[in-house]
Formats: C-alpha cells, sequence, structure tokens
C-alpha cells in the first residue's frame, strides 16, 4: 500500500514538473515560430503574452527542484510577474489583432500598463514588505519544493485584474466570429478551450480544494493551452487573415462616404459618427459617445421607424449659419436578426431645395408676368393695326403678333412642366380607348381646320397615371397640328397592344417633321448654348413619359413624322 502511494505521488511530481517545464520550452517554441509574423495586427503582443506565459511555466517548473528559501522566493516571485503581465498583453493583443489597436494607445489603457509595472516591483520586495503574500513557508510534498502562502488583497486585487483582463480579450475574440461569419470560427473556439485547462488550475489554487493545496496546477496544464494555441495561430494561419483588414474597411467604407453618418444604439445614444458627420456637428466620435442624439439634433422617429420630418435644417459653423439636410434611417442589426441600433443618414439638400425654389420663381414668372405682359404687347399692337394703313408698320406687327403667341405658349408649356414636375406619381387604371378618343376631340375643338383622325383601337385598360399621360398625349398632338406646314394638316392616332405587356400609341402627322437638332437635344439630355431646342414641348413628353415607366420614339422623313409612345399596361 506504501509503495502504491509513492509511486502515486511521485508520478503527479512528475506529471507537473514536466508539464510545467514542457508547457514553457513549449511556449518558447511558439514565439519562435510566430516571429515570422512580427509586424502583423496583434503578432507582436502575442508574442508578448507567451512571453509572460513562459516565465510563469519556466519559473513554476524550475522552482520545484529549488529548496533554498531565498532563491524559492525569487522563483515564485518570477511566477506572479508571469501572472501579472498574462492578462493585459493578452487584452492588448485582443483589441489589436481585431482592429481596435488606437485603444491601446489611450491613456486609459496605458494605466492598465502602468499598475501592471508597480505591482511587479512589489513583487520583488518580499519580505521586506507582505503587500501581495504573508507566511511563505516550503512544504515539500510529492517529493518537490512546492511553497504556501497567504495571499494579500493587493494579491488577490491583482489576480482579479488579470483575470478580467484575459476575459475581455477573449470576448473581443469571441465578437469577431460572430461579426465576421465562419472565417475565424475554428480559430476563435481553440482559444476560447485554451482557456478552461489553466482556469480549471487556477480555481483549484484559489480555494485550496483537494489533496495537494502546495501544488500549483495552472502551470502544467498550460500545456493544454499551448497545444490549442499552436492550433489555432499556428495551424490555420490565423496572422494571415485577420479581422484588422475587415474593421478598417468597414470604418474606411463609412469615412468615404460623402454624406454625414450618425449611428446610434436603441436607446438614442450616438456610438459612431463618420469624418463628414464630425466635421457637420464639428466634434469627434470619442468626445460625444454614448451622448444622447437629441444633444446634437432631434430626429424623431415614427412607428414606421421613418423620421417623421425627413428634411431638417442644421445650424453648422463656417460661412453658411445652416444647411439642409434630408435625413433617412435603417435599423441596425446583429446576425440573429435583433434590432441593436440605427443608422442615420443626412443628405445635404441645401443647393437643391434653392433651385427648386428659384426654378418655382422663374415658373412663376413665366406663367403670369409673361402672359399677362405679351397679352398687353398684342393689345396695343392690335390698336396700332386698326389705326394705320402702312403696309410695313402692318408686316411688322403681324411678326410681332406671332412672337407674342409662341411666348404666351412657352408660359402654357412651363405651367404644364410645372404639373409634371410637382405632380406625385398616381397611378390608377383607365380605358386607353376612351382617353384617346376624348383628347382627339379636345384637339379638333382647337384645330377645326385640320384633319384628326382616331382609328379602331384595341380596348385596353392601362395602369398609369393619367394625368400626365394626357399631358404627353396633348403635346405631341398639338405638335403635331400646329407646326405642320401642310395645308391640308392630318393626324392620325392608333393604339394596339403588344405582345410584352406594352400598349403601343402611335401618332402620325403629315408634316415637314420635327428638325434634327430638337431631337438631338432630347438624346443628349441636356441643352447648351450652341445646341438648343425651340420649346419646351418635347422635354415635357421626354419627362412625362419617364414618369409614367414608358418609351417615345420618334421618326421623320419627307412624309411626316411618326411618334411612337409604349406605356407599360
Amino acid at each position: 500500500m506504501i509503495r502504491k502511494d509513492l509511486l502515486g505521488s511521485t508520478g503527479i511530481a512528475i506529471a507537473v514538473t514536466v508539464g510545467s517545464l514542457g508547457a514553457g520550452v513549449g511556449t518558447v517554441g511558439l514565439i519562435w515560430y510566430l516571429n515570422r509574423h512580427r509586424g502583423r495586427p496583434g503578432a507582436g503582443w502575442f508574442m508578448i503574452t507567451l512571453g509572460a506565459q513562459a516565465l510563469w511555466c519556466l519559473a513554476y517548473g524550475i522552482g520545484l527542484f529549488v529548496s533554498d528559501p531565498t532563491w524559492r522566493v525569487l522563483f515564485e516571485a518570477l511566477v506572479w510577474v508571469g501572472m501579472i503581465w498574462l492578462g493585459p498583453t493578452f487584452l492588448a493583443f485582443g483589441l489589436d489583432y481585431t482592429g481596435r489597436g488606437h485603444l491601446i494607445q489611450t491613456r486609459s489603457f496605458r494605466s492598465l500598463l502602468t499598475v501592471s509595472g508597480l505591482v511587479t516591483v512589489v513583487t520583488f520586495t518580499y519580505p521586506y514588505s507582505d503587500l501581495l503574500w504573508t507566511d511563505f513557508r516550503l512544504v515539500g510534498s510529492l517529493g518537490i519544493s512546492t511553497v504556501l502562502y497567504t495571499i494579500q488583497p493587493l494579491g488577490y486585487a491583482t489576480i482579479f485584474f488579470g483575470v478580467v483582463c484575459a476575459s475581455v480579450g477573449i470576448l473581443l475574440l469571441i465578437e469577431t466570429v460572430v461579426s465576421y461569419g465562419p472565417l475565424y470560427r475554428r480559430e476563435a473556439v481553440a482559444i476560447t478551450l485554451s482557456t478552461l485547462p489553466p482556469a480549471i488550475g487556477f480555481a483549484i489554487w484559489m480555494t485550496g480544494v483537494g489533496p495537494y493545496p502546495d501544488v500549483f496546477l495552472v502551470p502544467p496544464l498550460f500545456l493544454a493551452h499551448v497545444g490549442l494555441d499552436a492550433y489555432a495561430f499556428v495551424g490555420t494561419n490565423i496572422f494571415e487573415t485577420n479581422p484588422t483588414t475587415m474593421r478598417s474597411a468597414e470604418r474606411t467604407a463609412i469615412d468615404d462616404l460623402p454624406n454625414p453618418i450618425v449611428i446610434v444604439d436603441t436607446d438614442e445614444r450616438i456610438v459612431e459618427l463618420n469624418t463628414e458627420a464630425e466635421a457637420l456637428f464639428d466634434c469627434e466620435t470619442n468626445d460625444v459617445l454614448y451622448e444622447p442624439l437629441s444633444d446634437r439634433f432631434d430626429v424623431e422617429i415614427g412607428p414606421d421607424g421613418r423620421p417623421t420630418d425627413e428634411i431638417q435644417t442644421i445650424p453648422t459653423r463656417g460661412e453658411r449659419s445652416d444647411r439642409t439636410f434630408s435625413i433617412s434611417t435603417t435599423a441596425l442589426t446583429e446576425p440573429a436578426g435583433a434590432t441593436v441600433g440605427r443608422t442615420i443618414v443626412l443628405q445635404d439638400v441645401t443647393t437643391e431645395l434653392e433651385r427648386k425654389q428659384q426654378l418655382t420663381v422663374l415658373n412663376r414668372i413665366l406663367r403670369h408676368n409673361l402672359r399677362n405682359e405679351m397679352t398687353v404687347i398684342m393689345g396695343a399692337a392690335d390698336v396700332i393695326e386698326s389705326v394705320s394703313d402702312h403696309t410695313e408698320i402692318e408686316s411688322w406687327l403681324g411678326q410681332l403678333r406671332e412672337s407674342g403667341r409662341e411666348l404666351i405658349e412657352i408660359g402654357e408649356r412651363a405651367h404644364e412642366f410645372e404639373r409634371v414636375r410637382q405632380r406625385d406619381l398616381q397611378l390608377v387604371s383607365i380605358d386607353i380607348d376612351e382617353t384617346l378618343s376624348g383628347l382627339a376631340r379636345d384637339v379638333r375643338d382647337r384645330y377645326p381646320d385640320a384633319t384628326t383622325a382616331v382609328e379602331r383601337t384595341e380596348s385596353a385598360t392601362v395602369r398609369t397615371d393619367p394625368e400626365i399621360l394626357e399631358v404627353v398625349l396633348t403635346n405631341l398632338l398639338e405638335n403635331a397640328l400646329v407646326h405642320n406646314d401642310d395645308d391640308d394638316p392630318t393626324v392620325a392616332v392608333r393604339g394596339c397592344r403588344s405582345d410584352d405587356s406594352q400598349y403601343i400609341i402611335t401618332i402620325e402627322d403629315n408634316g415637314s417633321g420635327i428638325p434634327e437638332d430638337e431631337l438631338a437635344v432630347l438624346d443628349e439630355g441636356a441643352e447648351d448654348a450652341l445646341d438648343h431646342g425651340s420649346g419646351l414641348g418635347l422635354w415635357i413628353v421626354s419627362w412625362g413619359i419617364d414618369a409614367v415607366g414608358g418609351e417615345v420614339q420618334f421618326e421623320t422623313s419627307p412624309a411626316g413624322t411618326t411618334v411612337t409612345v409604349s406605356v407599360p399596361t
């Protein structure tokens, strides 16, 4: 029975000693291997972490052979140094590796390293001070140089500090898996599992349970930790593809956008600003982190998740006292589908609104002032003509009246343009045959000298905006008659359904055709000083048919013009 107990004790002693030294040597080997990745995000800090781990394991393993009390205290102090630095350096690795390396340069993190440095100095003051432990004594069970001592409050605080730092580092790696999917899943699982054996040994040592409370099981259990680390950081080349690139890309993506972007959590607190938002609100993200959004600007969200006031003026610094923004929001969800916040995008519409206002003013001038003034001019021309019998004057008055009528027509077209531009699209089902027949009757009433014919159309129902479609077709019919120089102006209208769910409306006239420069302007999509159309009619047709999702084509020949309008059914 004694022999079996002796053999069991010897086996435990060998396992503890060999495990501790093996873990230390394995950690040194891992540091040597990872040296090739020096300079990559997280690699340097992870090597320092492994250095602290190697010191912990080797100091404990060698100390098991040291029976001199003074030297044994020194080796135990080295064990504590490894324990002190393992947590904060692993946290630094987690921050740097997951793309948060800038936090290592903050004053808060530097204070953590300062605390670790001060506690390291205190570690070597025993027996002159007992801030970390007291009653240090050699036990020597199992035939090896084991020790017991009473940990002081500062010692417990140091241990708690290291555990918290290491835990945060592990959570950062797990968050990477949640954020970036399967790319780092195996590595993070291996790293998480690697903490379990040392954590179990640590719990046993802290609570003093088991038959050998003087045996520190954490160093030998680091052997399993080293094996899993080797898999995570060597076998899978984790430093070859790290999440820093992805996180930087995400940050760069929103920073490169020209619009201010604000990200808030579910409590409407700011958690992120891009560079445009920082410039708009004259602040940096760190200055307003977790500040209520309402402190910067008010965005009231309706039950549908959209802002109730989608246009808002925000005071800004600089030459302009304020800018007007269109505000849109998007729910921010985690991979599991839960809403964790929302993204607010601000689109600067100041210039757009100013142009809209200017266009409205100009349009109003055309519609009212121009028409009124030209009515006065044409009335005056009629009076002059009635009292004059001078042939040359009458000729000039005829040209004056013709120019006046054209200007009044431009004002009317501007009015139609305003209707098309301001109207919100309202799709309803209409009988297209009825619509075409009604428009033809109106045109015949206005131009009785022309021949307007509507051929029997195929009965069909079209879902469109009737007001916009009528403006488009009226302009085409009037254009075919007003600019028709034939002695007997004729317009024919036909309608039929095509094979691809389109309704085709064809308008043919016998005029001289639309000038090429007029159609070229529509093809180019813009006008300049040297190449411009003579009126708004064709532009109204183009804009209107685009609004209802249709197409328009023109074919001109010496025999006349054929306009084909396609409307989705």
